[in-house]
């Protein structure tokens, strides 16, 4: 069986029962040490960062603060270990890239920087820990009927 009669089985099987078919048997998302959800947002020019980290409460702030509240939930390559980036949104980390480019040199923010270009250079790394794409991973790992 080719995985195109695969798929198209999974997805008439969803379409006649209109429920989730499982594509996997197990979530295709590693376990992250140090998740970090995250959503980033562009508006009037100015980059609007809400995060939230095990113990700590849900923050947001804008331009360069954004970067010191990456920093204050441990998105820092000073950390004893990397910080996953959890998201639901793909533009999420095209806009904490261009949030890094403004950091300052030699300072906190600019290891915070670093760490958000390590997350960069690793996002299509499958299977990975560093970048944690949500709709991605369910998309892998159930099945809908098609879009009518």
């Amino acid at each position: 069986m080719t995985a195109e009669w695969f798929d198209l089985g999974q997805r008439l099987r969803a379409a006649t029962t209109r429920q989730l078919v499982p594509r996997l048997l197990h979530a295709p998302i590693s376990t992250a040490s140090r998740p970090v959800a995250c959503r980033a947002r562009l508006s009037g020019g100015h980059v609007t960062v809400t995060v939230a980290a095990a113990g700590q409460p849900q923050a947001t702030a804008t331009g360069p603060d954004a970067l010191d509240l990456l920093g204050s939930v441990g998105v820092t390559l000073a950390a004893t270990s990397p910080a996953t980036l959890v998201t639901d949104d793909p533009a999420t980390l095209g806009l904490l890239y261009r949030l890094a480019l403004i950091a300052t040199a030699d300072s906190e923010q600019d290891t915070v920087a670093a760490h958000i270009a390590w997350w960069r250079d690793r996002a299509d790394f499958p299977g990975g820990r560093a970048v944690v794409d949500t709709s991605a991973a369910c998309r892998a790992r159930w099945v809908l009927e098609p879009p009518r």
